[in-house]
């Protein structure tokens, strides 16, 4: 059942099939998945939220008190996905095909989770402002950024070498418009390339970013197209005032 998985992936079902035994449910439901993808890789998970809160430990208090608490299960008892997980694991494998990825990882799972926006986890997590299309786009994006099949944590195992030549051919050109600002920002951007939602921290300050623009400009005579993205930002206080 779980060839196509990454290592990472398998082990969030590990992981979901332990939190289901420590909170003595016989089966692996969608909360134990999110359990065990915050213990696996949970910046997959908190990405797409504000960094100064301690998001494992959000989750793992609301599911806590979502359950009724029983005695712990043996961790030598096979359990079995619930009906809904195996739902989620349909929709992770939906996803990667989606999404052109080789292998199911961790963001495919995450994926998952949020296909449902009215079971309890798609709606804890909607309810924490994220937002399968956000998600969904941005995944799509960098997969065109780094020009490989399986881009993400936990999937890298089916880019290869050639991949990873591709990822260096391309150059990234970003420029950050700031709102209220005329002159905008322009600089080669090394790292990944940040969501809506996400915090950019410039020296003027820090800024929530509101839209990301992706452009292809041909250049004649390079072997690769040159990237350009708009990042348009507002300011932290602006938008939490």
């Amino acid at each position: 059942m779980f060839e196509r998985y990454t290592e990472k992936a398998r082990r969030v079902i590990f992981f979901a099939r332990y939190e289901a035994s420590e909170f003595g449910d016989p089966l692996i439901e969608p909360k134990f998945l999110l359990l065990g993808l915050l213990r696996e890789s949970p910046q997959v998970v908190t990405r797409w939220l504000d960094k100064q809160t301690d998001w494992p430990a959000v989750f793992r208090s609301e599911i806590s008190q979502s359950l009724e608490l029983k005695p712990h299960l043996p961790t030598s008892v096979d359990l079995p996905l619930s009906d809904d997980a195996k739902r989620v694991l349909a929709y992770a494998a939906e996803e990667a095909q989606r999404l052109g990825h080789q292998h199911i990882g961790t963001e495919h799972l995450f994926l998952g989770l949020l296909r449902e926006p009215e079971s309890y986890v798609g709606k804890m997590l909607l309810d924490f402002g994220v937002n399968i299309h956000m998600v969904r786009e941005t995944l799509a994006r960098e997969g065109e950024q780094y020009g490989v099949s399986g881009l993400g944590s936990g999937s890298g195992t089916g880019s290869g070498s050639g991949g990873r030549q591709a990822a260096a051919l391309r150059t990234f050109q970003v420029v950050i418009m700031i709102e209220g600002d005329s002159e905008a920002l322009q600089v080669q951007w090394p790292a990944r390339i940040p969501a809506i939602g996400e915090t950019l921290t410039l020296e003027s300050g820090i800024y929530r970013i509101v839209n990301v623009e992706w452009k292809v400009d041909k250049v004649a005579g390079r072997p690769t197209s040159l990237w350009k993205v708009v990042i348009h930002v507002q300011s932290f206080h602006a938008t939490n005032g």
